[in-house]
């Protein structure tokens, strides 16, 4: 994905705070254009093993990493199984497989993002 994939004003308003955020931590000289080409040409995964996301905790967590990750980085894979129940009850997380409820979540906070769920057959399921 790049910038020109997003409607302008899009990106103006969704990624307004990302940007003073990465320029505030690294360096506030960088042109505005060039994070966004870079935030937006990257693909981040989230690994989840059954141990750790059958457990109402180990939910949490994934779901807040995926809160933060789709703000930031909108091209997201989830190599996470995909029959586990939902066990947690957090805003904007439906019912149902864990798996499907993180890709709704990350899809209604950005919905120009790339969501993606075990992508390939070496994946855990």
């Amino acid at each position: 994905m790049t910038t020109q994939d997003l409607p302008a004003n899009f990106i103006t308003d969704f990624y307004s705070r990302t940007i003073l955020f990465i320029k505030t931590l690294v360096d506030s000289n960088i042109e505005d254009s060039q994070i966004l080409d870079r935030v937006l040409s990257r693909r981040v995964s989230l690994i989840g093993t059954k141990e750790v996301l059958v457990t109402p905790n180990g939910q949490y967590m994934a779901a807040m990493v995926v809160n933060l990750l789709s703000r930031f980085c909108p091209n997201l894979t989830f190599f996470v199984p995909e029959t586990l129940p939902c066990k947690v009850n957090i805003p904007l997380l439906e019912a149902g497989p864990f798996a499907e409820a993180l890709i709704n979540l990350a899809r209604a906070l950005n919905p120009y993002g790339s969501v993606e769920l075990n992508p390939s057959k070496a994946s855990p399921k």
